[in-house]
């Protein structure tokens, strides 16, 4: 479930609003607010990537294990730059 959350792009949308929100209301300067947001974002960002790298990484081992595609599902890893993939 934590891993859903941070890795959506929608929950640090919110977290951005939130914040930016909080610091509008204690009459921060807008210099900060930006950098602030800025900083929230780029997070959020890596964040994304991380998790879903590791998803991707994950779904590799898994399917070498196995020892090809599972349930039926086609090679993606062997798409050409057209994104049609070679079944």
């Amino acid at each position: 479930m934590l891993k859903q959350k941070l890795g959506s792009r929608k929950f640090w949308a919110l977290l951005a609003a939130v914040i930016t929100s909080t610091l509008v209301l204690f009459n921060v300067d807008n210099n900060t607010i930006a950098k602030v947001v800025a900083l929230v974002m780029n997070v959020g960002a890596i964040a994304t990537y991380i998790l879903v790298e590791g998803y991707i990484d994950g779904k590799r081992i898994a399917k070498e294990q196995t020892g090809g595609a599972e349930n039926g599902e086609p090679d993606y890893s062997k798409s050409d730059s057209t994104g049609s993939t070679a079944v």
